[in-house]
């Protein structure tokens, strides 16, 4: 075993601070000497977790809460950081009598209460310990039920009836005692008459399919330090387990203890009690990994990251299984490197992505529906979503053809000869100009002031309740669809903000011999919100590349109302993400009324005769 506690002459990442207090010896205190240890954290004086961890990316595992999900060191002190990034707590360092160190400071909402972390120190004779269940914990099958694995053996090696047996004969192994993967195939060979041969291609078949399908879980591989332990209740062999986590994990030399029923039947912590002080427990199952645990007196954190996500589970009942597999298996491999990336990761895996796949079925089959073969996706809306439509675009039959075009109020409203003549090369000869959201009202306003009412048609994902009538009365002979026709303003803002690029809206786009010229606005987004978007493109990437490899074909014939009722679900999961879009809106708000007030000097500029209009028609 290493030695859980370095060396006190750490290098310091960040200015060096003398920690003297109590008696205590100075010593160098910096990230690395804070993410070597575990602490319980007490507010005024309450245990509020037992035992947590400050990983060396900035976040706190071992307790979950908004207000205390980061950290970061600052001038000698750490400052706990909320979801949103924002200080929940500034904590000074004490070093006790016997060395150990605890954090003190005030909680940043409620002054008068006190926030501790205090360090715990060893045992003699036993090693601190965290634990971890193997399967669903910290790797996880891409396939998800693990009752896939028996039907692709099936289907592959062509036995018939194999996936039911294959579970029947575990399931009744499991209620009478030990097994393993041996005893197993014993038992199905018993109850089958199958030849040994036979028996002997399933079992090796079985291990072939079992280790392609798995998939680390990097948010809690990221949690394992050197000396922690993985327990698994599991029949696969000793030697396919060892190679998992050394592996497939990168995990080498975790002390690994298999056993068929251990944690179950709580022998494990009664074995493991006289060398290892188990601090905290992490597994996916109630009993064994809670229950079992608890009972012994160990803390116990149950962890659900690897079953489906709200959004991964409204695709699977929407008929995008296959899509819904592949986000789950970006996300769980995703490993942010701080936390404005982890929410990132949070909105796009969770949110917009799956919105995006819906979308794209939904727009694919109302184009075949319709005949158009050109799809226009609408800057600046649609930059991520045109990356993801082009991959299903070409899987699809008929396949259309997707670009990318400039868009904004000010162009549909009043861009003048130069964008008509932009958008005459750009489109087909049936054409659906596609957008994330709006009310429609200057799509269907451009499609009928150009006279495209016949061969072009608009689309929208979320679309508000505003008459898309209202600007001009041509507008009536446009045909607009909308897959979330009366989606609240909140919801259309927040996926407005997630789907934002760095690039600033167009105001005019002007004709010239070779091409053409664009005037655009510079990006109205903070540095702050700046990052946030380069983040959610790095993350949408991660997303669209799973998409590409496991699942590049839509299916056809799923039914509108399916589809329809797939995003409302989607949308009503808006509110859970207000306050990651509530930086990137409060930027976008503020550019609003100088880009209407552009766009309608322009209008003015172009026809003098409409010097009254009203700005505020410029809407989306």
């Amino acid at each position: 075993m290493v030695d859980t506690q370095p060396e006190q002459d750490i290098s310091l990442e960040s200015p060096p601070a003398a920690v003297v207090e109590d008696g205590g010896d100075p010593s160098v205190f910096g990230p690395a000497w804070l993410s070597a240890r575990t602490f319980r954290f007490e507010a005024q004086g309450q245990v509020v977790a037992p035992a947590l961890r400050f990983s060396p990316k900035g976040f706190i595992s071992g307790y979950a809460h908004f207000n205390e999900t980061a950290w970061r060191i600052e001038d000698g002190q750490v400052v706990i950081l909320r979801g949103d990034g924002a200080p929940s707590c500034v904590l000074s360092p004490h070093v006790a009598d016997d060395g150990a160190v605890s954090l003190v400071g005030p909680y940043q909402f409620a002054p008068d209460t006190e926030h501790s972390f205090h360090e715990i120190t060893p045992e003699p004779g036993r090693v601190d310990v965290f634990s971890f269940d193997l399967f669903d914990t910290l790797v996880t099958r891409r396939c998800h039920d693990p009752i896939s694995i028996f039907r692709t053996v099936e289907d592959k090696s062509g036995t018939a009836d194999f996936a039911r047996l294959r579970q029947a004969v575990e399931t009744e192994l499991w209620n009478a005692g030990d097994y393993d993967l041996n005893d197993i195939y014993a038992a199905l060979g018993a109850a089958t008459g199958w030849p040994q041969g036979v028996l002997d291609v399933l079992r090796a078949l079985e291990l072939v399919v079992e280790w392609d399908n798995l998939l680390p879980v990097a948010e809690m591989t990221a949690r394992v330090r050197p000396n922690d332990i993985i327990i698994a209740d599991m029949y696969l062999p000793d030697g396919f387990l060892r190679r998992l986590v050394d592996q497939t994990l990168r995990l080498p030399g975790r002390l690994l203890h298999v056993s068929s029923h251990g944690k179950h039947r709580g022998e494990v912590w009664e074995r493991l009690a006289p060398t290892h002080r188990v601090l905290r427990h992490h597994g996916d199952n109630t009993e064994a990994d809670v229950r079992s645990p608890t009972e012994a007196g160990i803390e116990a954190e149950h962890v659900t990251v690897a079953a489906w996500t709200r959004a991964e589970a409204i695709l699977l009942r929407a008929g995008l299984g296959a899509q819904a597999r592949a986000i789950r298996a970006a996300r769980l491999r995703y490993d942010p490197p701080d936390l404005e990336h982890a929410n990132a990761a949070r909105v796009q895996f969770e949110l917009n992505l799956p919105l995006l796949v819906l979308a794209s079925a939904d727009v694919l089959a109302h184009a075949t529906a319709v005949g158009a073969e050109t799809l226009l996706l609408c800057a600046r809306d649609c930059h991520l979503w045109a990356r993801l439509m082009r991959i299903f675009a070409t899987h699809w039959r008929p396949m259309p053809t997707v670009r990318y075009i400039l868009a904004s109020r000010a162009l549909m409203m009043s861009g003048g000869a130069g964008y008509e003549r932009y958008f005459e090369r750009a489109a087909g000869r049936r054409t659906l100009i596609v957008d994330v959201q709006g009310t429609g009202r200057s799509l269907t306003h451009f499609i009928a002031e150009s006279g495209r009412q016949a061969t072009t048609e608009a689309y929208v994902v979320a679309r508000g309740a505003s008459d898309a009538r209202a600007l001009n009365p041509a507008a009536s002979d446009v045909a607009i669809r909308a897959l979330a026709p009366g989606a609240s303003d909140e919801a259309r803002a927040i996926i407005e903000a997630f789907n934002m690029p760095l690039e600033g809206s167009t105001l005019r786009l002007d004709a010239l011999d070779d091409g053409f010229e664009a005037q655009a606005l510079t990006s109205e987004f903070s540095p702050r919100s700046s990052a946030l978007v380069e983040a959610m493109g790095l993350v949408f990437t991660a997303g669209l590349e799973a998409i590409r490899l496991h699942a590049p074909t839509l299916p056809s014939g799923i039914a509108p109302e399916a589809l329809e009722t797939a995003a409302a679900d989607l949308l009503a999961l808006t509110p859970a993400f207000a306050w990651i879009a509530k930086p990137l809106r409060d930027d976008i708000e503020r550019s609003e009324a100088n880009v209407i007030a552009m766009a309608h000097a322009q209008r003015v500029q172009d026809d003098p005769e409409d010097a009254s209009a009203d700005p505020g028609e410029i809407q989306a």
